[in-house]
């Protein structure tokens, strides 16, 4: 097995971290894992969940987006709250961008390339898919839209004047800063962001996954992205949004969504 533990040059020529492991069984499919907001690549089960699809098979790489907050000195706190004030979903669609020239320009055979994200990542994957060295596209309870996760009113108008406003870490507890730029680059790039657009205009496989009980993207998410996608959706009862699995994650083995989940993505990267 090839480990590769090194760093990507992503927005702002800000560099972050990635592992890309090459299993010895490896089949010539390689899925890159887009993680979601306040995530990182090591969160909760996302490693146990990559290693399963390797010993498939599976080339694997999950990174981080560059203004997660997290640094490459300290990937899994945040401890850059500038960069994560500064993050936007532009950048990282740039970052997603980022990460796929340098999967090609490590892996010598890639005959196929998945991406697979998480919640605001899933959004990222639907977005990024329009590139066409993308094969397939795994969304595990991704979003469906950019515009609707921005205030409204008096509260936009708040933000505006006050420049920054603050959202709540419910694992760490910090206040984190999110500046207003976070809204003007969604303004300046918007068609480009809109998800809905890019679904309609995609014609490769898709996998919808999504929990019932997803209290942070509502299941009628997922029915959004069905109905303009065509494709198919797994709907997994009683599941929360992270399938069972939270960080730290302890355990050896894989929450029995996210167990569940990996055999469905060998499934459909089978047919």
């Amino acid at each position: 097995m090839e480990v590769i533990n090194t760093t990507y040059q992503g927005a702002n020529n800000r560099s972050h971290t990635y592992q890309l492991v090459i299993p010895e069984s490896y089949t010539g499919t390689l899925v890159l894992f887009i993680h979601g907001f306040m995530g990182f690549m090591d969160w909760g089960a996302w490693k146990l969940m990559m290693d399963e699809l390797a010993s498939l098979g599976y080339g694997t790489c999950r990174f981080n987006l560059t203004h997660n907050g997290t640094t490459t000195a300290d990937p899994i706190n945040f401890v850059d709250l500038e960069a994560f004030g500064k993050d936007s979903y532009y950048k990282e669609l740039i970052d997603v961008q980022a990460m796929i020239d340098e999967v090609y320009q490590q892996v010598e055979q890639l005959d196929r390339l998945v991406l697979i994200g998480h919640s605001r990542g899933g959004g990222l994957a639907l977005l990024a898919g329009k590139d066409k060295r993308v094969s397939a596209l795994v969304s595990l309870a991704g979003i469906s839209t950019i515009a609707e996760r921005f205030p409204k009113g008096e509260e936009l108008e708040k933000w505006r004047i006050e420049n920054v406003r603050y959202v709540k870490n419910g694992r760490t507890g910090q206040n984190l800063p999110q500046y207003f730029v976070q809204y003007t680059e969604f303004l300046q790039h918007e068609q480009e962001l809109s998800i809905e657009r890019s679904c309609k205009a995609l014609s490769k496989p898709v996998l919808l996954i999504h929990g019932k009980a997803d209290q942070s993207v509502p299941f009628s998410e997922a029915q959004a992205l069905q109905s303009w996608l065509k494709c198919d959706l797994f709907a997994l009862e009683g599941s929360d949004h992270t399938f069972g699995a939270a960080h730290p994650w302890e355990k050896k083995d894989l929450p029995v969504d996210l167990k569940v989940i990996t055999t469905e993505i060998h499934a459909f990267l089978q047919k």
